[in-house]
């Protein structure tokens, strides 16, 4: 072995422990609801709207099941830090011990579906605005109108990114806890 082993949990205090577990849990399962939500919406929407055509239909659809499955992966991963936290027994007594390992790769996922999704929903906005042309002179136009359907279609892809990168900004703090962060938790 090269170098001093990594530390495999950290002690840190009561307050925090009940954090990372109250807030990892609710954002996680908010996130596994949008999830469901982008993931089965974005697809029985899509067809529908005045807009579809077959090829953007196509593209919409597959970017909107991926981003239901970013969603998913970062809700997951939100939810099961609750179980990176657990009571731990040390000289001094007993104190909740955190697992370091899981929660690294947790911030790694993390990062990785925020990116994913910003790129997913990029895809999106491109393949989907790419369909509509607009005046040009005396040429006829293929506008459409904007109806309350092609709003909420278009809220679902910035509704994955935001929950993506709230469980990032959210989660990094949490899974990589610093020694003030700790101190300040412990008073």
């Amino acid at each position: 072995m090269i170098g001093p082993a990594a530390a495999a949990g950290i002690w840190i205090p009561p307050k925090l422990a009940h954090r990372i577990r109250r807030v990892c849990t609710t954002l996680g399962a908010a996130t596994l609801a949008a999830a469901l939500l982008v993931g089965v919406g974005m697809p029985v929407i899509g067809p529908a709207l005045p807009t579809a055509t077959s090829p953007v239909t196509m593209l919409t659809t597959s970017a909107g099941i991926f981003l239901g499955l970013f969603l998913a992966v970062s809700g997951v991963t939100m939810t099961m830090a609750r179980g990176w936290v657990s009571l731990g027994r040390h000289p001094g007594g007993t104190d909740f011990l955190f697992d370091a390992r899981p929660a690294a790769t947790g911030t790694v996922v993390l990062f990785t579906a925020a990116a994913a999704s910003m790129l997913s929903a990029l895809f999106f906005f491109v393949s989907y605005t790419a369909n509509i042309t607009w005046s040009n002179g005396p040429h006829p136009v293929n506008v459409h109108p904007v109806t309350p359907s092609i709003v909420l279609f278009l809220l679902l892809p910035v509704l994955a990114v935001g929950l993506t990168l709230v469980n990032l900004l959210v989660g990094w703090p949490l899974f990589r806890p610093s020694q003030r962060s700790i101190q300040r938790y412990a008073r």
